[in-house]
């Protein structure tokens, strides 16, 4: 379970460091250009693109996960210091209640659920 945990999170940084790069990528052609036609569409494709990035630093916020480096899951010394660091205190043992919770969807669904929604 532990696994699952640290490779949501690591999936979270890959699809937030993607989107980080759309977006500079969207601010690039806006200094680039004078056509305030292109800039207003420019404007309507980043919109969403900053909504979904929101929602993914709310989402690592709420797994107490604040650090910039994504997890090496097959590093074992990086994740014993992550377990070590996961504090047993935040939001009733966040990661005790999502275990037990997800545990109980796996054993119900037999394993055809996903975890993570």
């Amino acid at each position: 379970m532990d696994l699952l945990w640290w490779n949501h999170i690591s999936e979270l940084i890959n699809a937030r460091d993607d989107l980080r790069k759309q977006i500079g990528e969207k601010n690039r052609e806006l200094a680039q250009s004078q056509d305030a036609e292109f800039k207003k569409t420019v404007n309507a494709e980043k919109a969403p693109l900053e909504a979904k990035l929101a929602n993914i630093q709310k989402q690592l916020k709420e797994l107490n996960y604040l650090s910039e480096e994504k997890p090496n899951i097959f590093d074992a010394t990086q994740m014993a210091a992550l377990r070590a660091s996961r504090s047993p205190d935040s939001d009733p043992a966040m990661y005790e209640t999502w275990k037990k919770g997800a545990e109980k969807l796996i054993k119900e669904s037999r394993g055809s659920r996903i975890v993570w929604k």
